[in-house]
């Protein structure tokens, strides 16, 4: 075959192209770069001299055909078909360019181990970037600068498309590996993964010393794009890494619960069976005099029902076994309300969140009711069966946290603390801060409304056991749902379906669909043209009486369509970059110094910058826990000083956004030229230093 308009061999580029693949890993892109300029020089093979730098640079071997230079490695061939099942057939890019980056993706990606990085004691306060996060190619210097642009160079792209359990596992070992130590695995329990990541030009302290935000996708067990918000997320802050806080970390689990995502996202959950061989497992209505559903007008949404409403539901996942006393049981056959069952039940296309959330046992199909407000701390005491609730408790617990964050939902808002019936408080004691964070939601999203509400609100039933719930009320954490779907920014008056009868509807009487149900019927006739539920039909069964089955399909009510996605998750990356940059930043200020012979006078104070309370109006009343989470300010003196009065290192009960602490005043025996620091944290994360003369 002839190379380039050259008499060469078949036999010769064959050979050609194995030395090529060989000096390529030995000797590497540049290297092999410069080989083929030598080659040119002295006039050995001229064209392949000539195009070594292009072609071999990509550790390969092209073939002229038509003027068209084309890959021909099986290298190449290998990293395509791997990134199209991290991305899928629809990634943008050229394969061309995929070779480009062969080098850095021809290994697996580990999770990196290196050793964290210890406190610095450096002259400025961390964390102290008060401006917005710059775009990924920002210039700036340090760790994560560097690691900003080898992520760019190495690790495949998210894309907003749904991803299965391997494909999410395959994108954070990526991002691991290409973070020059930045960013590492977080091995929450079996088959659960996630990562934990900091930034900042300089480091601060290790990364479970610093202050923590936690972000958890799907952790009701059905959410698959909640676990998409998360990815999004982790996308944007690990593409600039530079622009990240020093003084704050990152922990990210895209899928909490996977084994359940997954099947949820398939339409088989664990729980129920399909009765009527459509291949889906939907919902199930069971006759039931003391049932709290009924049809509304629209006879696809059920409400619950009022004082004379008939005929009533039991509505449950189809093919959901019940007891002799009429209990709900698991898929073995047992009864469901252990915290090992419900953890793991839940149907992508039930109504269990808005229109069946109740269910006479809501949290006997709900992940997060392993977490009821019973005792603390982490509920000692009591057997987990479960490794993700001990350790989501443990970390909690264990660490100064900033925020929680679970990305979940349907309600298209901001869920606060509240997933009960009733509520330990009147009014939620920091229902300003979660307004003005519903404010940032919106402008982030760009979404018309964005209602700020208590769980029970957003999905119309009780949840005992909320993780948010608990996050707020025992360690005093700020902690809310951000549901990444919804139906929201259309009013739809109460109107009577198009194939209605002419006749006098004998239902005619039946309760109104609420606003919210009024909205999805809107998207679900005007937007998706009908598809997406599936009308109740009677199915008779053998070992039980006669049921309707029906219901949302998968990726319609409780996940958006694929080709919805995209939308679906705009701007909440950047609520979370703002919620980053809104959290309370110290800094040391109003340093003086007095000397009247060899005695000195040493005041300073802190500074709290940020948007956000240093604490919520909880934190520490809950019995049995200390409150730890405290700033605090010390003075370090040489062996040849004295501090004859103030303490050694003073905590803050809290200090206002905007506002400064007490100033505090050190009376010091030092000689002329002695040199002291003054030393200010969070909990045991030193945050920033000053070195003083006296």
């Amino acid at each position: 075959m002839a190379v380039a308009g050259m008499g060469v061999s078949s036999q010769f580029v064959a050979c050609w192209a194995g030395f090529c693949r060989l000096t390529g890993r030995v000797l590497g892109p540049a290297r092999l770069r410069c080989l083929g300029g030598v080659l040119g020089l002295v006039g050995c093979l001229p064209v392949w001299g000539q195009g070594l730098g292009t072609v071999v640079g990509t550790q390969g071997v092209g073939t002229q055909e038509g003027g068209t230079l084309k890959a021909g490695t099986q290298e190449s061939d290998a990293h395509w078909a791997a990134e199209q099942a991290v991305n899928g057939p629809g990634v943008e890019g050229s394969r061309d360019a995929v070779a480009q980056s062969e080098a850095s993706h021809s290994a697996e990606p580990q999770a990196s181990h290196d050793t964290e990085p210890q406190a610095s004691h450096s002259t400025e306060p961390q964390g102290s970037r008060s401006s917005e996060p710059q775009a990924p190619h920002s210039t700036g210097q340090g760790v994560g600068q560097e690691a900003s642009a080898t992520l760019e160079e190495a690790s495949p792209v998210w894309q907003p498309r749904y991803h299965n359990r391997d494909q999410v596992n395959e994108l954070l070992g990526a991002w691991i590996a290409a973070s020059g130590g930045a960013a590492r695995w977080v091995d929450v329990s079996d088959g659960v993964k996630g990562i934990e990541f900091g930034g900042g030009d300089r480091v601060a302290a290790p990364l479970e010393k610093r202050r923590t935000v936690l972000l958890v996708g799907g952790l009701d067990g059905r959410s698959v794009a909640g676990g998409e918000a998360v990815l999004s997320v982790c996308s944007r802050l690990l593409g600039d890494l530079g622009a990240l806080r020093s003084d704050l970390t990152i922990v990210a689990i895209p899928w909490a619960v996977p084994g359940r995502l997954q099947s949820v996202d398939q339409g088989q959950p664990a729980l129920g069976r399909d009765l009527d061989g459509d291949g889906l497992v939907l919902d199930m209505l069971v006759e039931d005099p003391a049932g709290r559903w009924t049809m509304s007008k629209d006879r696809r949404f059920l409400v619950e029902a009022r004082a004379g409403d008939s005929p009533r539901y039991r509505r449950l996942v189809e093919g959901q076994r019940l007891g002799a006393g009429g209990e709900e049981l698991g898929a073995g056959g047992g009864a469901g309300g252990g915290v090992g069952a419900r953890a793991g039940l839940g149907s992508a296309a039930s109504g269990m969140d808005e229109n069946g959330g109740g269910k006479g046992s809501a949290q006997s199909l709900d992940p997060e009711a392993a977490f009821p407000v019973i005792g603390a701390p982490a509920l000692r005491g009591v057997p987990q069966p479960d490794g993700l609730v001990v350790y989501l408790q443990n970390l909690v617990l264990s660490r100064p946290m900033a925020a929680v964050v679970v990305f979940q939902g349907n309600h298209g808002g901001l869920a606060t603390p509240g997933a009960g019936a009733s509520s330990p408080w009147s009014e939620l004691p920091d229902q300003a801060t979660y307004e003005r964070l519903g404010r940032v939601l919106a402008q982030a999203t760009g979404r018309e409304r964005v209602p700020v509400q208590t769980q029970f609100e957003a999905r119309r039933a009780a949840r005992v056991g909320s993780f948010v719930d608990w996050c707020y009320q025992v360690p005093g954490v700020l902690a809310m749902e951000i549901a990444p779907w919804g139906a929201l920014g259309v009013d739809v008056p109460e109107v009577v379906r198009s194939d209605e009868p002419a006749a006098p509807d004998p239902w005619s009487m039946r309760p109104p669909m609420t606003a919210r149900d009024r909205a999805w019927a809107h998207w679900l006739d005007d937007v998706r043209g009908g598809l997406g539920f599936v009308e109740w039909r009677p199915v008779e069964r053998s070992d039980a009486p006669a049921c309707l089955v029906g219901g949302w399909q998968p990726r319609t009510y409780f996940n958006p369509p694929e080709d919805a996605l995209a939308e679906a998750l705009v701007g909440l990356d950047s609520f979370v970059v703002q919620l980053l940059e809104h959290q309370p930043r110290l800094e040391l200020c109003d340093v003086a110094l007095e000397r009247d012979g060899e005695l000195c006078i040493v005041r300073a104070r802190l500074r709290c910058q940020g948007n956000l309370p240093m604490r919520t109006q909880v934190y520490g009343r809950w019995p049995g826990l200390q409150a730890q989470d405290a700033p605090w300010l010390e003075l370090e003196l040489p062996a040849s000083a004295q501090r004859l009065a103030g303490a050694a290192r003073t905590p803050f009960a809290s200090i206002d956004p905007g506002s400064k602490s007490p100033t505090l005043e050190w009376l010091v025996y030092a000689p002329a030229g002695t040199r002291l620091v003054l030393r200010f944290g969070w909990r045991q994360a030193v945050l920033g230093s000053k070195e003083l003369t006296l």
